[in-house]
């Protein structure tokens, strides 16, 4: 389903794209500034361990969406744009909320409200699709991440830990998202790397290892061979680099008792046979990695006795911790929490209804770069390599960090991607976004551009 827009100064027409902003008032290009700009500190704020808790928990997100919400539904004159991956995300909220409600009507209502607020959120991005210019705020977005890393790293530092730098919560999503960032901002500027920007993804690579974010290292090691396989980084630069990243790395796990152990614990997740372990076999002792890895075994393995149990509906939205805590109440606390697998989550509390609707837009992604990856077009390539480098990046968060705020941002860009990828022009010296630049992050718009 091809966007829809309502409202003034909507209609589209083929050919080079028309500047709509002539059909703004002053005073509504003020109120869309102010829209654009708290939706970009809402997203960046996700990151940020800040809340505010009197009786219900509030987080910056909360009030920079409502103020971004009222001015699209209310004030502006952009109107409100439907488009299938926002359509795709109102209908998975609306099957998550209603089955919060097997949890408890407290339940259902609070998976409510939070449903509303983000598909608000995902609204308001579809909304302002062509307004924003992608090239900037990510630039800004990328530049965001990185200070907040390094608060991260500091704060760590200062507290005497020299790595394992994930005891904030939020923050520690950055080892991700930097590489999410970081690396279609390489693909679309469209140059071979400079030997400072080389040296700047070895420092990358040393953070990564001494973070302890073993999925975020992975992810580097992904991006790497795809930037290689795009031509974006020199196969020889690899070759060249790979004795000294060899090198580094064990001096690090040599060094380092916890860097040591992230990496044994890799190489122990990877290898372990989960399809013939016992419940008993879970109840180890050890370290935090070994007993992180037990955790999500031990989930897969109840969700799937679950799954097969109460296959159409599941246990429903948030149930799963009780159905643990309420069967296994003498298991040890650390394999007593949430399932870190949003895909998982969705089969085991949604059953096949919650997990079609789950897993269906991430086909539709899949689909769009299938469809591009070997056009003529080299227009069409582009937004299929971004779009897969961005779904990487996602898919591993989804796959591996437990549900809340983050998971659900994440989720929506997911849900939106080929909006956002049909959206690419990959030029010299880099992005260009069809359709009129909005006064927030404002560029220029691209001679003759059309929307993707």
């Amino acid at each position: 389903m091809g966007p829809v827009r309502a409202g003034r100064g909507a209609l589209r027409r083929n050919g080079p794209d028309v500047d709509m902003t002539a059909t703004f008032r002053p005073r509504d290009r003020s109120l869309e500034a102010i829209c654009l700009y708290a939706i970009f500190a809402a997203t960046l704020s996700i990151f940020l361990d800040l809340s505010l808790k009197s009786g219900v928990r509030i987080r910056p997100f909360d009030p920079l969406v409502l103020v971004s919400g009222a001015i699209l539904l209310v004030a502006a004159r952009a109107g409100l744009r439907v488009s299938t991956g926002l359509l795709l995300y109102a209908i998975y909220a609306g099957v998550n909320a209603l089955s919060a409600f097997k949890g408890g009507t407290g339940n259902g209502l609070r998976e409510t409200i939070q449903s509303m607020e983000i598909v608000l959120y995902a609204a308001i991005i579809a909304s302002y699709l062509d307004q924003i210019d992608w090239r900037k705020a990510g630039t800004l977005f990328l530049a965001g991440l990185v200070a907040i890393m390094i608060y991260n790293i500091l704060w760590h530092v200062s507290h005497g830990f020299y790595s394992g730098w994930k005891m904030l919560n939020e923050p520690k999503f950055t080892f991700t998202y930097i590489q999410v960032a970081l690396f279609i901002y390489l693909y679309i500027r469209n140059r071979s790397l400079s030997l400072l920007e080389a040296v700047l993804l070895g420092v990358l690579f040393v953070i990564l290892v001494q973070s302890g974010e073993r999925k975020a290292l992975l992810l580097f090691v992904a991006y790497t061979g795809l930037m290689v396989l795009f031509g974006r980084i020199s196969f020889l630069l690899v070759v060249a680099a790979l004795p000294a990243v060899l090198l580094v790395g064990s001096i690090l796990a040599s060094s380092d008792e916890y860097v040591g152990r992230q990496f044994n614990s890799i190489k122990a997740y990877l290898t372990t046979d989960r399809e013939t372990m016992s419940i008993d076999e879970f109840v180890v002792t050890g370290d935090e990695q070994t007993l992180s890895n037990a955790q999500r075994l031990f989930a897969k393995r109840l969700s799937e006795e679950i799954y097969e149990d109460k296959y159409w509906l599941g246990v429903g939205t948030n149930g799963y911790l009780d159905y643990v805590t309420d069967r296994f109440s003498d298991l040890p606390p650390y394999l007593l929490v949430g399932i870190h697998n949003e895909f998982q989550r969705a089969r085991t509390e949604g059953g096949m209804v919650g997990y079609v609707v789950f897993l269906v837009p991430w086909l539709r992604v899949l689909a769009f770069i299938a469809l591009r990856l070997f056009s003529r077009n080299p227009n069409e390539r582009d937004q299929a390599h971004v779009a897969l480098l961005a779904i990487l990046g996602l898919f591993v968060h989804a796959r591996f960090e437990g549900s809340g705020l983050h998971s659900q941002v994440n989720i929506v860009f997911a849900f939106l991607l080929p909006e956002l990828a049909a959206r690419v022009r990959v030029q010299h010296p880099g992005l260009q976004i069809a359709g009129p630049l909005r006064p927030v992050l404002r560029g220029r718009p691209a001679p003759g551009g059309n929307a993707g």
